[in-house]
């Protein structure tokens, strides 16, 4: 067995509560039954005992007086394991800081990526976002800013889907705006109204005349709208489970309808670094799937941004607790053509996010961090 005591976080016991160790070693710890695996809430309880899973209580090796003192482990075959105790010990010298030279770091880097879980790539996005929406048919994508949500649907609208409709949610999208209302019209000096089509019924009415095609709507930022006002008695209809009969439901206009038609599916983006944001509530939640973009870098012809990239990454998990891992910044911030373009976009674009990061009370454990960082790539003080 190879597992982390409260122990091994002596005499330095403000260790124990950094938000990222718990999520450093768990980047490494192995998800198989055959590894039963065991991890604790929080590295700074030494007052819980810890649940073990069935594989270790049947190996007969007796851990009931461990059980407080254990953090997080896992079962080794120690003649076929020897690459994952190394990840782990190197994970430990680099928390501990135990390299002296670039030389050993490089060392602890190796061990620990030969380990480590890889970040979903966009392909492997797609195809989860595509098996969720013809299980499901409506979801949110949720992530940081630049992870490449709203990039992500309008890929998929344009490879997989007949046709797309595409609206974005603001604080003064209103019910008229997104599903139906009524608009004036002056005509030789004559004022009357008429009927004004929102996009969702738009999209409802193009699927019904289009049975055999499947269509996608996009809302884009979601949250930035009141959506118990924008949505309004719709909200019933976003029901996949619910069977089709137009003769229950709710009247739009001349139309009675009780659910959205099968082939139209609804992709929502929702940026979660975004503090003005409407609250999204439970009822809202269990009729969308939720499907988390996580920060990655692209890939590009230069690769200019990797490295800064994984330095930010770097920090964010060190320091980030979960909520704040929501703010880390995705891969668009970092793509550049050339190094001018790159140096630009770190004191124009990144510099200044990280900042209000700062100043709003987040990562306040990683200010040097940052400051130093980029200090090294521009030569710009984060504070004057």
């Amino acid at each position: 067995m190879i597992s982390l005591s409260k122990s091994m976080t002596k005499p330095n016991n403000s260790l124990a509560t950094q938000p990222g160790l718990r999520r450093l070693f768990l980047s490494i710890l192995p998800n198989d039954v055959h590894h039963a695996p065991f991890c604790k809430v929080a590295f700074s309880d030494i007052e819980t005992p810890i649940s073990f899973s069935n594989p270790i209580t049947e190996t007969g090796v007796s851990l009931e007086k461990y059980k407080s003192v254990l953090a997080i482990g896992c079962l080794i075959d120690i003649h076929t394991d020897m690459t994952l105790v190394n990840a782990w010990i190197a994970q430990y010298a680099k928390i501990r800081d135990w390299a002296s030279n670039q030389s050993q770091r490089n060392a602890i880097e190796v061990a620990i990526s030969q380990c480590r879980s890889p970040k979903k790539s966009f392909a492997q996005q797609k195809e989860e976002v595509l098996g969720l929406l013809s299980r499901r048919q409506f979801i949110v994508l949720q992530g940081a800013p630049g992870t490449g949500k709203t990039y992500l649907a309008e890929e998929i609208g344009a490879n997989f889907y007949a046709k797309t409709f595409l609206t974005q949610f603001h604080a003064e999208t209103s019910y008229a705006d997104f599903v139906e209302g009524i608009m004036p019209k002056l005509d030789s000096e004559k004022l009357y109204y008429q009927t004004k089509t929102g996009i969702l019924m738009e999209a409802i009415q193009y699927a019904k005349s289009h049975k055999n095609e499947n269509i996608l709507l996009i809302i884009d930022e979601i949250n930035r709208a009141n959506l118990a006002n924008v949505l309004g008695p719709v909200f019933y209809l976003f029901e996949s489970q619910r069977k089709q009969d137009d003769s229950k439901g709710i009247c739009i206009g001349n139309l009675k309808i009780n659910k959205i038609p099968d082939n139209l599916h609804v992709i929502a983006t929702m940026n979660t670094a975004d503090r003005s944001i409407a609250v999204v509530d439970f009822a809202l939640r269990r009729r969308f799937a939720w499907y988390t973009i996580e920060p990655r870098y692209f890939d590009t012809d230069t690769k200019l941004g990797k490295t800064l990239f994984d330095k930010v990454s770097a920090i964010f998990e060190k320091y980030a607790t979960d909520a704040e891992m929501n703010l880390q910044p995705g891969g668009f911030y970092f793509m550049a053509k050339d190094v001018s373009e790159l140096k630009l976009k770190m004191e124009y674009e990144l510099m200044p996010l990280i900042k209000e990061y700062l100043d709003e009370g987040f990562l306040t454990n990683a200010r040097n961090e940052f400051s130093d960082l980029f200090y090294q790539y521009i030569q710009k003080p984060l504070y004057q």
